[in-house]
């Protein structure tokens, strides 16, 4: 029978936590005073916290949490505007440019807020989230 690897520590929780303390940081000090941009670490926070538990480093899952938050971003660009003076394809002359830059920021933002849960988690023991163990690990130790 073969086990699950989904696992989740302590370790896999405070490191998602320290990226998610650095991304908020980062968006205060961009943007202060504003509590709509920092809506962009939920993407990736939850990318990293399913990437930990299925047992990788964090990086993917921001990365494609990211991904996942600029999509959001151009479905609301494509069926809005959403509220008064918000963002739509009729209000926006340059919106190909403006799509691109909300990409490229949101995929980047991800992987950034990765690297920083992969490398919290490094610096407190565990690079990597733990597996339970294998067959051959079970048969290793038996000899």
């Amino acid at each position: 029978m073969i086990r699950p690897r989904h696992h989740f520590t302590l370790i896999d929780l405070m490191a998602a936590i320290g990226a998610a303390a650095l991304g908020f940081g980062w968006v205060a000090w961009v943007a202060p005073g504003r509590a709509g941009p920092g809506l962009i670490v939920v993407g990736p926070l939850v990318g990293i916290l399913c990437d930990r538990w299925r047992g990788g480093r964090g990086i993917l899952g921001g990365t494609l949490g990211g991904a996942a938050h600029a999509v959001l971003g151009v479905i609301m660009l494509i069926t809005g505007p959403h509220w008064p003076g918000g963002a739509a394809l009729s209000s926006m002359a340059d919106w190909p440019a403006q799509v691109v830059v909300m990409t490229a920021i949101c995929i980047t933002f991800g992987s950034l807020m990765g690297v920083a849960a992969w490398l919290a988690a490094a610096v407190m023991g565990r690079s990597v989230a733990p597996t339970l163990p294998s067959t051959n690990d079970t048969l290793l130790r038996q000899r």
